[in-house]
């Protein structure tokens, strides 16, 4: 599970840790959350991330070393070839 400490609120409850070159590659390419079995994807080690190839809008949350949110990408539409994080680490 993920959550917001401050807010005091639950932000994923099952998410799907992309590890491994595979599975950062592909991301959810090919994949919707209506059909998927998590409801966030989380990259670690990550300070930009692309929406190429994607069928659907995403939001993408960068979190920085000391597990802050440093930048919200909200209705992040598809085809961006880079987004950065700004700070962000996952």
């Amino acid at each position: 599970m993920i959550h917001n400490l401050t807010k005091k609120n639950t932000i994923s409850r099952s998410p799907f840790y992309a590890t491994g070159f595979i599975l950062r590659v592909r991301g959810m390419i090919g994949r919707s959350f209506a059909s998927a079995d998590f409801d966030a994807m989380v990259f670690e080690r990550c300070t930009s991330i692309h929406t190429m190839f994607m069928s659907e809008a995403i939001d993408a949350v960068f979190i920085d070393l000391e597990n802050r949110v440093s930048r919200v990408c909200s209705n992040l539409s598809p085809w961006h070839p880079v987004v950065f994080g700004h700070g962000g680490r996952s």
